[in-house]
């Protein structure tokens, strides 16, 4: 029998409220993010970027160069990639929300004037590359609201070519019970008032609905599972910060 939790999770995860969620805190996105991560997402974002490019040069490939970021907000991720894999490097930038892509845009105008970072409204179920087309693929905190996760880790598998290499970031829970009890009163009580005040948007349940898709989505080894079965492996499964966040990295067979 599905939760409550389970059951607001799901009434808001459609299409249509997804884009509308994510298209009115736009603006002030990055702020709320910095914020109530006390930046560390920068961090997150970085550390996983050149963790795949360790990894593609363990295998004696070289840093990747064909990037594509999948619900890519406002470009951080995209700006993680391009700096971990060094010049020649090229990275397209996808993502469901048009707002979101409007404040990328004006970011990428300072902070990657060669333009090396593309930008296009793509919806994560239906990529616009051709299969095999790419080197590596990341999305950060973005799987957990994909209408299907299982499908779209499929997708991810088509558009990129055998060896390439798929991260995801996402948010989890903390492994220590001790940390997880202390981040529950943060997580349940805090985060969605401080949110919504921060983000100032017309839906007041953007951080409630962050909190219960959280809550209700499986992080560890249950979601390299899911990428196993999308056809990536090995895959490894690595906690940051006690398991808030965790890092998934596979290769896809």
């Amino acid at each position: 029998m599905s939760t409550d939790v389970e059951v607001r999770a799901r009434a808001a995860k459609s299409p249509r409220a997804i884009a509308e969620m994510f298209g009115d805190i736009a603006p002030r996105y990055d702020l709320a993010n910095s914020l109530l991560s006390a930046g560390l997402h920068h961090s997150w974002r970085c550390a996983a970027a050149a963790d795949l490019v360790a990894a593609s040069r363990r295998a004696g490939e070289g840093a990747p160069r064909r990037w594509l970021d999948v619900c890519g907000g406002t470009a951080d991720f995209a700006l993680a990639d391009l700096r971990a894999a060094g010049p020649g490097a090229g990275v397209v930038c996808t993502d469901f929300s048009a707002p979101m892509l409007r404040v990328a845009k004006d970011k990428l105008r300072r902070r990657d004037p060669a333009g090396r970072i593309d930008l296009a409204q793509a919806d994560a179920l239906r990529l616009p590359f051709r299969p095999g087309a790419l080197d590596a693929l990341t999305i950060a905190f973005g799987i957990r609201n994909v209408a299907d996760p299982r499908r779209a880790l499929g997708e991810f598998a088509r558009v990129l070519r055998p060896g390439g290499w798929c991260g995801v970031l996402e948010f989890g829970l903390p492994v220590l019970p001790a940390a997880r009890a202390l981040y529950g009163l943060y997580f349940n009580r805090v985060l969605p008032r401080l949110g919504g005040s921060i983000a100032r948007g017309r839906r007041g349940n953007a951080y409630a609905y962050f909190r219960d898709s959280v809550h209700t989505f499986p992080c560890g080894d249950a979601f390299a599972e899911f990428m196993r079965t999308a056809g990536f492996g090995p895959v490894s499964a690595t906690p940051f910060l006690f398991g808030i966040v965790w890092w998934y990295l596979g290769r896809r067979r």
